[in-house]
């Protein structure tokens, strides 16, 4: 289970590199993205260590902190990419 884990953060972040190199321009929405992959990397790697040790309540905790922290990340990310509060030409 861990490589299949390994295999996809692999594919994962060739994707994320793939798409950033048509949408990041600036080194900080380089920087964001990136950080971002590797906290959501970081929280799936805690969830399941946690839940092979039967620490359930640890499982419940990451998974409410690093899901919180990743979607707020997620909109600082989309909204520096401008995907979110961009200005339609009508």
């Amino acid at each position: 289970m861990s490589s299949l884990f390994l295999i996809l953060c692999g594919l994962g972040g060739g994707g994320l590199l793939y798409f950033l190199s048509k949408r990041a321009d600036k080194w900080y929405q380089w920087a964001l993205a990136i950080a971002l992959y590797t906290w959501i990397c970081l929280g799936i790697s805690f969830i399941y260590i946690n839940s092979i040790g039967y620490h359930h309540q640890a499982v419940r905790v990451g998974a409410i902190f690093f899901g919180i922290v990743a979607i707020a990340w997620g909109f600082v990310v989309a909204r520096t990419l401008g995907f979110i509060g961009k200005k339609s030409e009508a």
